[in-house]
């Protein structure tokens, strides 16, 4: 708490926060309401339930056998069966035949086509 010897300065904007904000609870309130316990839950909880059969369980775990009588381990057929693997060159973009040769582009021939469509059109007319 602050008291007028605590001020400062003249003109202290400062205001203190009230103290009593929230919910107080009363000693022995819940007496004065007519209730004989300070709790009791909203329902009651069932005992359990005893089912007139017993719990078989569908799955049996099987050990498997890794070892024969000897002691020597079993080697199991492979789960997945591959080609081997094809030969071809290592680089960048690699493909499975040499690299392929350079081919210049014709830059020409998108008018050697319409020159070509052109002439079509000018004999059925």
């Amino acid at each position: 708490m602050r008291f007028e010897s605590d001020v400062f300065s003249l003109g202290d904007p400062f205001k203190e926060a009230p103290i009593a904000v929230g919910r107080f609870t009363v000693k022995d309130g819940h007496l004065k309401a007519g209730h004989d316990k300070v709790f009791k839950p909203a329902k009651t909880v069932p005992e359990k339930v005893k089912a007139s059969y017993e719990h078989v369980t569908e799955l049996v775990d099987v050990k498997k056998k890794i070892r024969d009588e000897e002691g020597k381990v079993i080697i199991a057929p492979p789960n997945i069966k591959t080609n081997p693997p094809k030969r071809g060159t290592q680089y960048k973009n690699t493909t499975f035949s040499p690299i392929p040769s350079f081919m210049p582009d014709d830059y020409n021939y998108p008018r050697i086509v319409a020159r070509k469509e052109f002439e079509a059109a000018k004999l059925l007319l």
